[in-house]
């Protein structure tokens, strides 16, 4: 690592910007998912959904029990879409599942999804796309990270191996590491850029725009009857 500014290899400053901007960013993962880097493994695309709507307000009242509180639009989006929409379908019966269990409201269109669902009268859609890989919430949040970057810094997302390590990809790896994760830079790359990824980054991205798309509805830019947002699902 070079020593005196003068010495820095081309991108270097900005490097160094975006791996700091990286590591405040998983440090600050417990504050906004309750889970550190390691353990966001464990988060689903339906837990990630929910948690990022700001529009949805999450309670936990103790350690083992938590429930949302659900406006009726996004209720009847959510739950229009989960005929047609497996991600749809997942996160409408996790919220379902998790409030009638503590004992919390269920707005008008959730309760009519969760009446259907145990008469047995909702039809599951089908799962269209390659299975949903068993770490996507830890996966999500570092190709998102990585692809922040790229945008916010000015940096390239990986590299070839003749080029100094200052990628977007490298950033993450090291602040990664910092946090105490052990991640590989060709793991990110190849999760970044091979087609064998391809199936994770449709879903990653997909969730990616539906949480843009929500705050960019709350803020006024996205017109309610716009393009999608948030549990507006389109097939991925």
């Amino acid at each position: 690592m070079p020593n005196e500014e003068s010495d820095w290899p081309e991108g270097w400053s900005q490097f160094r910007k975006a791996r700091d901007f990286a590591l405040k960013n998983f440090e600050s993962l417990p504050e906004h998912f309750g889970s550190d880097l390691s353990r966001m493994a464990e988060l689903s695309f339906a837990d990630l959904a929910i948690s990022l709507n700001p529009r949805i307000k999450t309670e936990i009242p103790t350690s083992n029990r938590v429930f949302h509180i659900v406006p009726e639009d996004i209720a009847g989006r959510l739950s229009g879409a989960a005929h047609d929409n497996w991600d749809a379908y997942m996160i409408a019966r996790e919220i379902c599942e998790r409030n009638t269990y503590n004992g919390a409201p269920l707005p008008p269109s959730l309760r009519a999804f969760a009446a259907q669902l145990i008469s047995g009268r909702f039809p599951i859609p089908k799962r269209r796309g390659a299975k949903p890989s068993q770490d996507f919430g830890q996966r999500w949040v570092l190709w998102e990270t990585a692809n922040f970057l790229v945008d916010a810094f000015e940096i390239t997302l990986t590299r070839n191996d003749a080029s100094h390590n200052t990628s977007a990809c490298d950033a993450v790896v090291e602040a990664a590491q910092a946090v105490g994760f052990e991640l590989k830079y060709t793991t990110l790359r190849d999760w970044c850029t091979h087609k064998d990824y391809d199936g994770f980054r449709v879903r990653a991205q997909a969730l990616s725009d539906l949480v843009k798309d929500e705050f960019l509805r709350q803020a006024g830019i996205l017109r309610r009857n716009g393009r999608s947002g948030l549990f507006d699902f389109r097939p991925v």
